[in-house]
């Protein structure tokens, strides 16, 4: 079995296997983590149906964990998902449509500029409210959560709530999973990262993709 995933126009292809794979490296930091401490990490995935897959496994292997999707969250208030992170473990997605409704219907598709960047407002305040409360909250609450993101709102989530990256910096990237049709040495990672920048750097990918 493959997963085959098109951006762009390039078609790229993760078998089963090295996707089972990661899901097991994935369960391992989930099981041999400290007790002492929150254990909160990214998972990153643009293809939908590895992502579906994947959460179905995590959740089948580890029961104690709820899955939780932002995108059913239609208020820019955070208090339900406070409530539930604070005593459940959680595997929480949807980041990029609950931000996009909040952005349409909450700031009216507002954008600021950061450093030189541009951002929505939705963007802005969400992930500020998830930077304040790395010690307030996520610390002080001993949280579990994994949150599961595509590559273009990971990159937000490191510009904006870069504190708290830093802090809990675990990542599983299953973009590297997938492998060009075209090119063997170019995964969705690489493309994403690298080529579709101009940073053509092949042993840079390399190394990164060992991590």
């Amino acid at each position: 079995m493959n997963f085959i995933s098109i951006v762009d126009g390039k078609v790229f292809i993760a078998s089963k296997i090295n996707v089972d794979e990661y899901i097991d490296d994935v369960n391992f930091n989930i099981r041999y983590c400290s007790q002492d401490r929150a254990n909160n990490f990214q998972i990153i995935c643009d293809s939908e149906t590895i992502m579906e897959y994947v959460l179905a496994r995590l959740k089948r292997d580890n029961p104690d964990y709820e899955l939780y999707d932002l995108s059913q969250n239609k208020s820019s208030s955070l208090l339900e998902f406070n409530k539930k992170a604070s005593n459940t473990p959680l595997l929480v997605y949807g980041f990029d449509k609950y931000l996009q409704y909040l952005n349409s219907n909450e700031y009216d598709g507002r954008v600021c500029s950061i450093c030189g960047r541009e951002y929505t407002e939705a963007q802005k305040r969400f992930y500020t409210a998830i930077e304040m409360g790395r010690d307030s909250f996520f610390d002080k609450y001993k949280t579990r959560l994994i949150f599961v993101m595509t590559d273009s709102e990971y990159n937000v989530f490191l510009s904006l709530a870069d504190d708290f990256a830093s802090y809990y910096p675990e990542v599983f990237d299953f973009n590297k999973t997938l492998i060009s049709k075209e090119n063997s040495e170019e995964s969705l990672f690489s493309y994403l990262n690298y080529t579709k920048k101009g940073l053509k750097v092949y042993g840079k990918i390399k190394e990164d993709e060992k991590n």
